[in-house]
């Protein structure tokens, strides 16, 4: 007996470029015009790229998944930016039936307080 094809290795794939994009315009039209998607590349045995997005100061693994495994995806960031010599990384991890900008985006803690240096200490609130 033989197994028929779903197709569903595909359709994530494609479902995960399509992320990709859609990560990448989102970025564009917040003032990022460098953000593009990126293709990995294989080093030795090693696949790696600038991570997901290109043409940011930042590494960023982006993910599609119903259940998203945050210290893996956190981890290959790491792997990734330690490479490359980046000093940030993260992930966007996309929200079911979620419009792209209440994606969420995960970094580690010293990632965060690293980030926290670039902004004004005294912000206002929005009303």
């Amino acid at each position: 007996m033989t197994e028929m094809s779903t197709g569903a290795p595909h359709r994530n794939k494609a479902r995960g470029s399509e992320f990709k994009g859609e990560v990448a315009d989102f970025l564009r039209s917040a003032g990022h015009s460098e953000a593009k998607p990126e293709t990995p590349v294989t080093i030795g045995e090693e696949l790696r790229s600038p991570g997901d997005i290109g043409g940011i100061p930042f590494v960023l693994a982006v993910r599609t998944s119903q259940r998203h495994d945050i210290s893996t995806q956190l981890d290959q960031a790491s792997n990734t930016a330690f490479f490359l010599g980046r000093r940030w990384f993260g992930a966007v991890l996309s929200r079911r039936g979620r419009p792209i900008g209440e994606s969420y985006v995960v970094v580690d803690l010293a990632t965060f307080a690293d980030l926290m240096q670039y902004l004004p200490a005294d912000v206002p609130d929005e009303d």
